[in-house]
């Protein structure tokens, strides 16, 4: 607890601002530690995207060839098709998923399970979409938004990535961003302390509890009860058993400064 005088001016400015970078820290620490693993057993890429975006025809261009069903018809991919490749010298497994979108069909419904678990197990996602679609944006590290189906169309605004996956045009300039994005995830790894899976699992829910705060940056209490949960979660990390004290010495550094 702290009087008004103790609490520095702009308290809530100076809170939202300790908060985003402690979370971005934390996000390093998962994304090197998944760097790491790629190491020792390869990277995962996911494409992924809506149904007729050409997700297999991407895949299959990428590998180099025809393993995964080409069709016009939606909904024709309802099962997760992977193959191994090398890109730059490193081992890659891209996997081809299930359309992403709203369907009654049970076995298609399965289908997007293991799309959304292919998502979250991925170091990168391609996320496909139709030149005829209206374009994405993203702000994830780990996702490359590519618009696909470019020989369609004559006249293309280039604040994208285009590619066709039928006549193979911008397809070099993806494998070019692909191997930029794997370099990234391997910068400094070297340096790092790998962490296992375990650490992983209680940073990820560090990282959640930590963006849960910043969304109740105006109401104290819950503020400070997502930041209790995030420094329940580091002290088991440190295996402190009273972890009070981390949560006294988080929200210190929190609020202010120290």
């Amino acid at each position: 607890d702290y009087s008004s005088d103790e609490l520095p001016e702009n308290i809530v400015e100076k809170l939202l601002k300790q908060t985003k970078n402690l979370r971005t820290k934390i996000s390093n620490s998962i994304y090197k530690s998944s760097a790491v693993r790629a190491i020792q057993s390869g990277f995962n890429i996911a494409i992924v995207g809506p149904v007729n975006s050409g997700k297999s025809s991407l895949f299959n261009r990428l590998i180099g060839a025809t393993r995964a069903i080409v069709s016009d018809i939606p909904g024709t991919t309802r099962d997760v098709v992977s193959a191994d490749i090398d890109i730059d010298g490193y081992l890659v497994r891209i996997s081809d998923t299930a359309g992403l979108r709203e369907t009654d069909d049970e076995i298609e419904k399965i289908g997007i399970q293991l799309t959304n678990k292919e998502i979250q197990n991925a170091d990168l996602v391609l996320r496909v979409q139709s030149i005829d679609d209206e374009v994405q944006t993203t702000n994830k590290y780990n996702e490359i938004i590519v618009i696909n189906k470019s020989d369609l169309k004559k006249n293309i605004n280039k604040n994208g990535l285009y590619v066709s996956a039928l006549t193979g045009d911008g397809i070099d300039s993806l494998l070019n961003l692909i191997k930029e994005k794997l370099h990234k995830m391997l910068d400094g790894t070297e340096s790092d302390i790998a962490v296992n899976e375990r650490i992983k699992s209680h940073l990820i829910v560090v990282k959640q509890e930590l963006i849960n705060a910043e969304k109740q940056i105006n109401n104290m209490d819950l503020f400070s009860e997502h930041v209790r949960i995030a420094a329940d979660e580091i002290g088991q990390v440190l295996g402190v058993i009273d972890t009070s004290e981390v949560a006294n010495k988080l929200f210190d550094k929190l609020c202010l400064g120290k």
